[in-house]
């Protein structure tokens, strides 16, 4: 995982800048998985930044609600789950809840 590349807003020549809708989620999904040293993004990562990430449309809360699903199925220990469960609330309050 460690040349793994799924920046696209922001590409650096050394990777994915870290900072991104699509790398947030792939490096939260990681964290959540419990694979902190497998992420290939630099600077430090914290639940706080997960918590306070503006999800931007209804299209990426029901991204990241399928996360936390997937979160809460597999992965009910972690403790990344009430960080991402925070933002995904934030967005349904935002956006409102469809369907």
């Amino acid at each position: 995982l460690a040349h793994m590349r799924v920046c696209w807003q922001w590409p650096r020549a050394e990777g994915n800048c870290g900072s991104c809708y699509k790398c947030m989620y792939v490096r939260t999904l990681l964290m959540l998985l419990g694979c902190p040293d497998a992420t290939p993004f630099p600077g430090p990562f914290t639940q706080d930044l997960v918590r306070n990430l503006d999800l931007e449309d209804d299209h990426n809360v029901v991204n990241w609600s399928r996360m936390l699903a997937l979160g809460e199925t597999w992965c009910p220990g972690s403790p990344w789950l009430e960080a991402v469960r925070e933002a995904v609330q934030r967005g349904w309050a935002k956006y409102g809840k469809k369907g």
